[in-house]
């Protein structure tokens, strides 16, 4: 399962993905700080979640909202997991209904919550190939 985490605080990066590497070895996790490293990667591979910092200190016009409404434009990605990680409560309402995210953590937040929040994207039936069968 490809993962994808945009964080551009370089220690937080690392604590996430040490977690992930530690806790989740199914998972290709592919980290960058930046908009445009997140872009450059997701042209190149296939993600089936995406691990966002809301902001990226790079301005308004390359957030991790952007990046989201960007990754949301492609309709391969119409409805891939989206985990937001913030510290602003305040942009968590803009990221969820513009975004249709699957969920957000608050930084900071415990890494137990973290690794609840995976757990929970990993079982998500759209992942696992499980088909979801509706009967009138």
């Amino acid at each position: 399962m490809n993962v994808l985490l945009v964080e551009d605080n370089d220690s937080q990066r690392f604590s996430i993905q040490s977690i992930i590497e530690s806790d989740f070895p199914n998972f290709r996790l592919l980290a960058v700080g930046s908009y445009e490293e997140a872009i450059a990667l997701i042209k190149q591979n296939t993600f089936h979640i995406f691990l966002l910092d809301i902001d990226l200190n790079e301005g308004d016009e390359k957030s991790g909202i952007e990046l989201a409404k960007c990754i949301r434009a492609n309709p391969d990605y119409s409805i891939t997991p989206i985990l937001f990680l913030t510290s602003y409560v305040d942009k968590i309402g803009i990221a969820v209904n513009q975004t249709h995210c699957f969920s957000y953590l608050i930084k900071p937040y415990h890494i137990e919550a973290l690794k609840e929040a995976l757990t929970t994207l990993t079982n998500i039936p759209l992942l696992t190939n499980q088909l979801l069968e509706f009967k009138d």
